[in-house]
């Protein structure tokens, strides 16, 4: 079974999710992604800012 990957375009910030890295952003076209975990901060991504109210 694969897992869902996030990956995150260091040009435009716009993150994929796909079980294999898109070869280019979908939305700016570049080829600068990077794989976000937990260790890379994928749940801090994704979650609200602890400063919102």
């Amino acid at each position: 079974m694969l897992r869902v990957r996030i990956f995150l375009c260091e040009g435009c910030g716009t993150a994929h999710a796909d079980p294999e890295e898109p070869p280019r952003c979908c939305a700016c076209g570049r080829a600068s992604l990077t794989e976000l975990d937990g260790r890379d901060g994928a749940a801090a991504y994704f979650s609200p800012s602890r400063d919102a109210t």
